[in-house]
């Protein structure tokens, strides 16, 4: 799916796994503490045995984690409703699908277009994988529905929000839902070429030859 740097390396894209919970959490909790339209339990946050079972990458700034993101095969209804907080959802989708979740960037680094690299790379990795459809719950009027819709994923509206398994939304919610199936051509290494652009002093490390 994507070339990971070396844990020799300060800068660059890594994945991520236990020995890495410690720093993990802390960007985690800290980026909660900043985030407005929901809140959660310390306890969904930190790392867990769903972790060690997921793909979970990280972006280095001279050996500073600064960002992360946690992408989850979902097999089972059951354990989408509890990613989804969303009763029946597997309805409108089919399974398994790539559940992109435990998105966080570290203050100092928001508004530079991080987390929208990681959703593209969430992209390329259910094609890779062969999925169907890459779903996320995303607070409906932040920031990162723009380039969601701009990847093409379309929006359902999400009736109760988050208010079991630890999260509690404050603002409406919906469930972001893309079908690659509907978008057989899509290249998310275009998306990365536009976001290298707007960003060039802060995305030299994670450029693409």
């Amino acid at each position: 799916m994507v070339e990971l740097k070396t844990e020799r390396e300060l800068n660059g894209l890594v994945r991520l796994d236990r020995s890495h919970a410690d720093e993990v959490n802390a960007l985690r909790l800290s980026r909660l503490r900043e985030t407005q339209g929901f809140t959660a339990d310390e306890a969904v946050l930190v790392w867990s045995e769903d972790d060690d079972q997921s793909l979970v990458l990280g972006i280095r700034e001279e050996g500073r984690l600064i960002a992360t993101q946690r992408m989850d095969v979902i097999s089972e209804p059951a354990k989408l409703r509890t990613k989804l907080d969303y009763d029946g959802f597997e309805k409108h989708i089919e399974l398994p699908c790539l559940v992109v979740g435990k998105a966080a960037t570290a203050f100092s680094h928001a508004g530079r277009g991080l987390n929208s690299y990681l959703n593209a790379l969430a992209v390329e990795h259910a094609q890779h994988l062969g999925l169907r459809y890459v779903v996320e719950t995303v607070v409906a009027d932040g920031p990162r529905t723009g380039f969601l819709s701009d990847l093409g994923f379309e929006f359902y509206p999400h009736p109760l929000g988050w208010r079991r398994f630890g999260y509690h939304s404050t603002s409406n919610v919906v469930v972001a839902v893309l079908d690659l199936n509907r978008h057989p051509n899509l290249t998310p290494s275009l998306r990365l070429q536009e976001l290298y652009k707007k960003y060039p002093a802060s995305w030299q490390h994670l450029r693409r030859s």
